[in-house]
């Protein structure tokens, strides 16, 4: 007997926010007799966010910034948040993220010049994983001078 697999991973419907439903097709070879067999399976999709970083945000320094993200996914997933390609691991009271199930914040709770920068959060499931990025743009606050 003889068990080839072919037309394999056909997706049959659009993904959804959390699935996508594929087909594989089996051919069985016993004798004169070839049996076909098509197997439908659901497969997890990487989750997708449903609020994703703005391209850019401008703030003055000394600002509150809470750069907010949300994802819809199959499975359980875990944030990461980078700065210029660096992770964030360190929470401060000035800088620290707080996660739920499907959500994640990125708080600074006044702003410096220093916090410019691209900001990366990466939303991860065993299902694989999906970005999104914003650029920080931190404006001096110019005090007037006193005569």
């Amino acid at each position: 007997m003889v068990v080839v697999a072919f037309d394999t991973n056909r997706i049959v419907k659009p993904a959804s926010p959390t699935f996508e439903v594929y087909d594989t097709t089996y051919e069985e070879e016993r004798s004169e007799n070839i049996m076909k067999e098509t197997v439908r399976r659901i497969r997890p999709v990487i989750p997708r966010f449903i609020k994703a970083l703005a391209n850019s945000m401008i703030v003055y320094e000394g600002t509150k910034v809470e750069m907010e993200v949300e994802v819809r996914s199959q499975q359980s997933v875990a944030f990461e948040w980078e700065r210029d390609g660096i992770a964030i691991t360190q929470h401060t009271e000035r800088i620290f993220v707080t996660t739920g199930e499907m959500t994640s914040v990125l708080h600074i709770t006044v702003t410096s010049l220093e916090d410019q920068g691209k900001y990366t959060c990466y939303a991860i499931s065993d299902a694989g994983e999906k970005a999104t990025t914003t650029k920080l743009n931190v404006i001096r606050k110019v005090h007037p001078a006193v005569h």
